[in-house]
């Protein structure tokens, strides 16, 4: 979980360009150095410590801290007279980030500079915790903050500088505020401008859920990224953002050369339970929910020297007549009892349907548990766009089955999203059973054709019940290095 967010101060939650312009003119002017500060050797100081910026701007002077002073206090003068912050409404973006985070803030800036940050935003009353070079190094205090808690941080800043600082980002990851003063080729995560901070904490958080505590870290460049998983035998790679081929190439090469001897399997977004593969065809025909489906994307990978490792398919048919005539035909002992929900009424049975698939699926490939708050989030949160139909069968008042169904949003096809079978009760029977009521709950909907989708290609039981009258049929694969 993301529990506290460190913001840096000069050029991420405030612009002072326009203060030190006015603060290093009336300086110079005082000092009468025959020469006037250049604004772009101004602006390159910007955000670092001020006896660096001093000794740049002033060599001919021994004992700047009288400058120093100065140019805080100049500096102070002109932001007291012109306020502004980064965000319209910073003090009502502080309040939200409060309700969710603890807010610290770590500047290089005297103690004074922060005062009338507060003085001119009205944040100060949001903020838990704030450091200023007069407490000591950035260094210092992000590790401070890191090794006092047990979860995750994000910090805010906009240089290469404040990227290292952090230096263990398994423990807090490093936000580039892209929009600041400086730049970094480096990031974990960035945000174009700061209200985006909120939009991007939230992902933030679901990716820690999704994850579950393994260790990650973001490749990037540019705006391409994705995300590299540490797996105690090998390296999952996912979250995969790609924006143009440039970058995104440069991205695969940056995973290859960090995998390095280990292999390197995906797109895997956390738990297989999650979002993964890519489509390997039929990427115009787009189904719900869908991997990612371009062919652009995939050809990228396969130019790279990736291989498809393990594949999936989603297969569309009519209804296999004969098949149905079987399951209506078998009568399970009293012990059975079959139930079926639908809408809302679906989600009262997540705790039980959670038990049944993680027995179901845990000899899977790369099953991973998760969660019962991630399977709920699953379901019911990232399916919010479906109307959910469940057969389940229970035995001796306990469920070891269920399929979890849905009409296809575009009401194209019936769709046969989950069949999952407690391995102590797997039988042909079992299985037909489930098929004969979602068949049968299929056309009371008035659907003829059903879509059994994201199985597992080494399965071959609902391939054979289709294959004779199949419509079409989508592959999916994972990719490996």
């Amino acid at each position: 979980m993301i529990k506290r967010i460190i913001f840096d101060l000069d050029g991420t939650l405030w612009d002072t360009k326009e203060s030190y312009m006015y603060s290093y003119d009336k300086l110079f002017a005082e000092l009468d150095l025959n020469r006037e500060p250049h604004r772009e050797e101004v602006l390159a100081f910007m955000g670092i410590k001020l006896n660096i910026l001093l000794d740049a701007l002033f060599p001919e002077i021994e004992n700047k801290r009288e400058i120093g002073v100065k140019a805080v206090k100049y500096s102070i003068e002109y932001v007291l007279k012109h306020p502004s912050t980064n965000s319209g409404d910073i003090e009502g973006l502080f309040k939200t980030l409060s309700e969710k985070y603890e807010i610290f803030i770590i500047s290089n800036c005297p103690r004074v500079y922060l005062e009338t940050f507060y003085k001119v935003s009205g944040v100060k009353r949001f903020v838990v915790g704030d450091y200023t070079i007069e407490d000591g190094e950035k260094e210092d205090h992000l590790r401070k903050i890191s090794d006092n808690y047990t979860v995750k941080s994000l910090y805010v800043a906009d240089s290469r500088e404040d990227y290292d600082a952090i230096g263990d980002h398994k423990k807090m990851y490093f936000v580039f505020a892209k929009y600041g003063y400086i730049n970094s080729d480096v990031y974990d995560y960035y945000i174009n401008s700061l209200d985006e901070i909120i939009s991007l904490s939230a992902k933030a958080d679901e990716k820690e859920r999704m994850l579950e505590g393994s260790d990650y870290e973001m490749l990037s460049s540019n705006d391409s990224s994705l995300t590299l998983i540490k797996k105690p035998d090998c390296y999952y790679f996912g979250f995969i953002n790609f924006k143009n081929p440039a970058d995104d190439k440069a991205v695969i090469e940056k995973l290859k050369e960090r995998a390095g001897g280990s292999h390197a399997l995906g797109p895997i977004n956390g738990s297989t339970w999650y979002s993964y593969r890519l489509a390997l065809d039929n990427f115009d025909f787009k189904l719900y929910p869908d991997a990612i489906s371009d062919e652009r994307i995939l050809n990228l990978f396969l130019n790279s020297g990736f291989k498809v490792e393990h594949k999936y398919s989603s297969t569309l048919a009519t209804l296999n007549e004969k098949i149905w005539e079987k399951g209506k035909k078998i009568n399970l002992s009293p012990d059975y009892e079959i139930k079926i929900a639908k809408g809302s009424e679906v989600y009262s049975y997540l705790e039980e349907l959670h038990e049944v698939a993680s027995d179901a699926f845990k000899n899977a490939d790369y099953y991973e548990p998760i969660s019962l708050e991630n399977f709920k989030d699953i379901y019911v949160r990232n399916m919010s766009f479906i109307k959910p139909e469940l057969v389940a069968i229970y035995f001796k008042g306990k469920m070891i089955a269920f399929n979890f169904c849905y009409p296809d949003p575009e009401n194209r096809f019936y769709v046969s999203k989950t069949i999952a079978v407690k391995e102590k009760f797997r039988s042909l029977p079992v299985l037909l059973k489930l098929i004969d009521v979602s068949s049968r709950c299929m056309t009371a909907d008035g659907f003829d054709k059903v879509l059994y989708h994201f199985q597992n290609d080494r399965t071959k039981v609902l391939y054979a019940m289709a294959k004779d009258h199949l419509i079409k049929r989508k592959y999916y694969g994972l990719l490996k290095f």
